[in-house]
């Protein structure tokens, strides 16, 4: 079985699952699999691959791991609510080793849920993980559609303001750090474009907190860059000074077109 195979097995199981929580709960895949996903969705391969200016080529793989973000739809009704994990286990899953995952085994591939909530959201009836922001992700996620053979898919993504921005959180509240974080940033940053991420900051309140986090970040030499140069170890040292000065300049691009649109605007 390929890497795109069990991809493809994985978001059947996700939409299958959705399509059972539809009665109960809004959803919406975050992380970078919500990347992967919008590439599908566009014909592409659903792998984080970047290519530079200068032909450095970085790769992240296959996300297999759903991270859901979840809210009751009638949040008054708690004995509603009370029946996700119900929903869960007749779907097939059962608690994994962290009490916020879900694992399934379906045929050769392995499914496993990371489930979060909106950190003001009613307590739910199973462990998840109270996530800043969350409500402004679910209000302003838009739907994807994709299809795996004769199956249409439905999934939620995020809005390019809420990805920068639980991106930029998880850089700093992630314990044990990750680097793949920044990598995700840097390859969202990328597949937008820089236009497209500042286009969408500049509209937004958060545009100050953002630019401040992404210039903290990905300053040359700083944190991100070298998060993102963990993923190019192979390469030459000079190969590898291309690829942070790639980092370093994609998030400048952002920060100066941001604060020249949003000048404009006033």
């Amino acid at each position: 079985m390929t890497e795109r195979e069990r991809f493809d097995v994985v978001l059947e199981e996700l939409g299958l699952l959705l399509s059972r929580l539809g009665w109960l709960c809004d959803v919406v895949l975050i992380g970078g699999q919500a990347l992967a996903v919008e590439q599908v969705a566009a014909g592409e391969e659903p792998i984080l691959r970047i290519e530079t200016d200068t032909g450095q080529r970085l790769d992240r793989g296959y996300s297999f791991d759903p991270d859901l973000l979840v809210e009751p739809l009638d949040p008054e009704e708690s004995n509603r609510w009370d029946e996700l994990p119900h929903v869960l286990r007749d779907a097939g899953y059962r608690h994994g080793p962290r009490g916020f995952q879900w694992e399934k085994q379906v045929g050769k591939v392995y499914v496993r849920l990371d489930l979060f909530i909106p950190s003001g959201a009613p307590t739910p009836a199973t462990e998840m993980t109270r996530l800043p922001r969350g409500e402004q992700v679910l209000a302003r996620a838009h739907e994807v559609r994709i299809r795996i053979g004769a199956r249409e898919i439905k999934l939620k993504t995020p809005s390019i303001v809420d990805f920068v921005m639980m991106k930029i959180d998880a850089t700093r509240i992630r314990r044990p750090r990750s680097a793949k974080d920044a990598f995700d940033l840097y390859a969202y940053a990328r597949k937008k474009s820089p236009m497209a991420i500042a286009e969408a900051l500049a509209k937004t309140a958060e545009r100050g907190e953002a630019l401040a986090r992404l210039s903290e970040i990905f300053a040359e030499n700083g944190p991100g860059v070298l998060d993102v140069l963990s993923y190019v170890r192979s390469l030459e040292e000079v190969d590898r000074q291309l690829v942070a000065r790639d980092v370093a300049r994609t998030f400048a691009e952002v920060r100066r077109a941001t604060l020249e649109l949003a000048s404009v605007s006033r």
